[in-house]
């Protein structure tokens, strides 16, 4: 049994103990899922290795170049992301195709996926990174890639 002790706010004289119910005798409601899972199990699919190959590569240098550990781990995410979407088309000799698959992937992105401008510019960040250090292509040639802009905004003064 627990007992209530407050104070009257107006005379500061405590109230007169009175016990508070017990949780056990109170009634509630059934429980309601919050998420439903569907019942057949989820498949995930398995990194490839040459993808795990090339996210240890790029985390190796970065970590020689000291980056942070969050931007590490946003930096392999989103190579990670873009290589196993375009593990199928194998084109990893030619520039020109890789900068329209960085293009295609910004555009996944923003229409697929609905994620915000510093989220693909981030994205952006992290391929030119990938492209120009891991895989030491020159910057000259990945310089026509779309970057995304942020929304005006227009503040008012009353």
């Amino acid at each position: 049994m627990a007992f209530c002790f407050a104070k009257n706010r107006l005379s500061g004289v405590p109230l007169s103990l009175q016990p508070l119910p017990s949780l056990r005798s109170v009634q509630w409601p059934p429980l309601v899922p919050l998420l439903s899972l569907p019942q057949e199990k989820l498949e995930i699919e398995p990194i490839n290795d040459c993808v795990q190959n090339e996210t240890k590569k790029l985390e190796e240098v970065l970590t020689v170049r000291h980056y942070s550990r969050c931007t590490i781990d946003r930096y392999k995410k989103g190579v990670q992301l873009f290589l196993t979407q375009n593990i199928a088309s194998e084109s990893k000799c030619n520039n020109q195709s890789a900068q329209k698959e960085i293009n295609e992937y910004l555009k996944f992105l923003a229409l697929k996926k609905n994620v915000s401008a510093s989220t693909q510019n981030q994205a952006l960040a992290a391929l030119l990174f990938y492209h120009r250090f891991v895989k030491n292509e020159p910057m000259e040639k990945l310089t026509n890639v779309v970057h995304a802009k942020k929304k005006n905004k227009n503040f008012c003064c009353l």
